[in-house]
């Protein structure tokens, strides 16, 4: 979907920008107003309503709904909302017991995304990774981040931990052209670049909407002192109506 040639060819304008990066511009206007303190315990829920191509230009509006939260909007220069955002700085959440994502190992070869494979495997294979000072970097430059405090402290930028959460997917299944729909992702710690991260994830929800099959995941990144980020639900569509 992210190829301009192959995007075009089902009717799209051209290459389509993923949603993690989408989701990388909306904390910008939270991480400028909350800093460390979001990073390490706030959260998100972010929809991604419409195509961001190659080359548009987004303006990321942000409004203050009370002292703890703030509603987001990605637009598009003709005012098309691309996507929308609710941040909290501090979400009403209990942190996860680690034990109840379990390692496992990732498929020799991933089989094709279908209800009956995504069922065969509620859990799906686990991840370990290191996020070197190269990835970060690249990352950052990728989503033109202008805050500082991700390479000044070594801190992991929070749309980098959402790719890992498309990584475990993709990982674990051959998807045909697939679309990232909608995450929540809720902090609990900073992860720091050359830090040990485990990322695993459990199958929460199979379904269909106008013609299109979704799957949800739950997804946690754990750190070494314990979980970093969960994202639940993590929605995309496996397995589009025109696919």
């Amino acid at each position: 979907m992210h190829d301009p040639a192959y995007a075009r060819s089902l009717g799209f304008a051209g290459g389509i920008v993923p949603g993690v990066d989408v989701y990388a511009y909306l904390t910008r206007p939270v991480v400028e107003l909350w800093g460390a303190g979001w990073l390490a315990g706030g959260g998100m829920d972010v929809r991604f309503l419409k195509p961001v191509y190659d080359n548009d230009l987004l303006v990321i509006e942000a409004s203050a709904d009370g002292d703890e939260e703030l509603r987001l909007e990605a637009k598009k220069e003709d005012g098309e909302i691309a996507a929308t955002g609710l941040a909290s700085l501090h979400p009403t959440v209990t942190v996860p017991r680690v034990g109840a994502y379990e390692v496992r190992p990732l498929p020799d070869q991933p089989p094709a995304a279908e209800e009956a494979a995504f069922r065969a495997r509620p859990v799906l294979g686990s991840l370990d990774l290191t996020v070197s000072a190269e990835d970060a970097a690249r990352q950052l430059a990728e989503v033109g981040e202008q805050l500082d405090i991700y390479a000044r402290d070594g801190v992991v930028h929070p749309g980098h931990l959402l790719r890992l959460a498309d990584r475990i997917l993709l990982d674990n299944f051959e998807l045909p052209p697939w679309m990232h729909v909608s995450s929540s992702p809720r902090n609990f710690a900073m992860a720091r670049v050359g830090e040990r991260l485990s990322v695993r994830a459990n199958l929460v929800e199979l379904f269909e909407r106008n013609g299109h099959r979704f799957v949800q995941l739950d997804v946690l990144v754990v750190g070494s002192q314990g979980p970093v980020v969960r994202v639940m639900p993590y929605t995309a569509i496996y397995r589009p109506a025109f696919g």
